[in-house]
């Protein structure tokens, strides 16, 4: 279901998405370090695991004496060798998981990187893992690097311990992953990036998180890969991880807001937030899917069902406007340069036969920091004089002149705004 957003439309949408994004930011992710973007000692020398703060891992230290070139299993830009290739918004750092495969057993070693959990899960809650993959590049130190295109084995898998593990792992350990990769949802949620994810419904006794690959006897020539490349077998275990999630699942979907009769209204910047390999949305109202109109004033929500269980989100009161004459000005506004509410202004309904109108932003002294008129209108950039504005509120005030019927009528409007970057 989908439809051209008016300007209304394009506003609102983009104010639910800073919401969204505040309320996913307050989530409590139970791994520490969960980017690896803080390190006991900076990766130059042995680029191993140990150097990245709170992780552990039964992988040897590489001992490379013997070769020219060398693998890095823990990648960071404190390393002055390191020209990020990954995207922005991965950080720093990231890991390269690292695969061991004895061709005479056929037999995949349990090689795993693991952590303690920061809290414990509540007992019966509804948890979400994720973790992101990105192109891997080989270092050739002098010379040369090769890049290696992400695809990420269907066995790379997750356990979650209890109090009970002692932290000494073999690598011929027969331990059973409670998620594989192959069983997750995949996404794109950053370029050149691949999202995978799953849920679990805690028991409250898991205070480790375990991460890597499992033993499995299945003949190298069976594996499949997930993502966007397939390569041979002897290559496709290289790729990198990054970004760990391990957090109770939750949906919060906004407050009460007024909507316009019959415009699509689009939720899914709330779900999909949630990369799984199941989920269908059901309103209150037996509307189905995350986008949708409101016929009538009232108060709504939603349920999604996921492979592992529901969760339902807060009700929020929707008071349904005919919109036939309407002036929109939001209250946030986002100029940080994504390309996504960068811009306040005021919005009209295309019905609405304006002649012309004078908006005005003032700082919390009542000192003007903005002002555009009908002719030539922009909206404000969030700049003062070609300077950053700071975060925090503003004024404003809308002065406009419009026509009903042959009537010249003129109104003013006020109110503020919050600035975030």
């Amino acid at each position: 279901m989908s439809a051209k957003r008016s300007p209304f439309q394009s506003v609102l949408y983009a104010l639910l998405w800073v919401v969204s994004m505040a309320n996913a930011a307050t989530a409590q992710n139970l791994i520490p370090n969960p980017g690896f973007e803080n390190y006991v000692d900076c990766p130059i020398e042995n680029h191993h695991y140990s150097d990245a703060s709170n992780w552990r891992t039964n992988v040897p230290v590489p001992i490379n004496d013997d070769f020219e070139w060398y693998e890095r299993a823990y990648i960071h830009t404190c390393d002055p060798q390191v020209e990020p290739w990954w995207e922005d918004q991965l950080g720093n750092a990231l890991i390269r998981t690292m695969y061991g495969y004895n061709a005479i057993e056929e037999l995949s070693y349990t090689l795993l990187i693991w952590t303690d959990l920061l809290a414990a899960p509540e007992a019966g809650g509804l948890y979400y893992v994720e973790f992101t993959t990105a192109p891997s590049l080989l270092y050739y130190p002098h010379n040369a690097t090769s890049e290696l295109h992400h695809c990420v084995p269907s066995n790379l898998g997750v356990k979650l311990e209890g109090e009970d593990f002692d932290g000494v792992i073999d690598k011929m350990a027969p331990i059973v992953p409670d998620m594989v990769s192959a069983e997750g949802g995949v996404a794109q949620k950053t370029p050149n990036t691949m999202q995978i994810g799953n849920c679990f419904v805690a028991t409250g006794s898991e205070r480790y998180f375990l991460y890597g690959h499992f033993l499995d006897d299945t003949p190298i020539e069976d594996y499949t890969c997930i993502g966007p490349n397939s390569s041979p077998p002897i290559v496709w275990p290289i790729f990198t991880s990054d970004n760990f999630k391990l957090e109770k699942m939750k949906l919060e979907i906004g407050s009460d807001t007024t909507v316009c009769d019959q415009e699509i209204i689009d939720f899914s910047i709330y779900t999909d937030y949630y990369v799984l390999p199941k989920k269908q949305i059901v309103w209150n109202d037996g509307i189905e899917g995350p986008q949708r109109s409101f016929p009538a004033s009232g108060t709504y929500r939603f349920t999604m069902n996921t492979n592992c269980g529901s969760v339902t989100s807060n009700w929020i009161d929707v008071l349904v406007d005919d919109c036939k004459l309407n002036v929109y000005v939001p209250n946030v506004f986002t100029p940080n340069g994504d390309g996504n509410n960068d811009v306040f202004a005021a919005y009209f309904s295309d019905n609405l036969e304006v002649l012309g109108w004078r908006f005005s932003i003032f700082n919390r002294w009542g000192q003007l920091v903005f002002q555009s008129r009908s002719i030539g209108y922009s909206g404000w950039d969030g700049t003062i004089k070609g300077t950053l504005a700071n975060q925090g509120v503003y004024l404003w005030r809308l002065e406009y002149e419009y026509l009903k019927g042959e009537e010249k009528i003129l109104e003013t409007k006020a109110g503020d705004v919050l600035l975030l970057r």
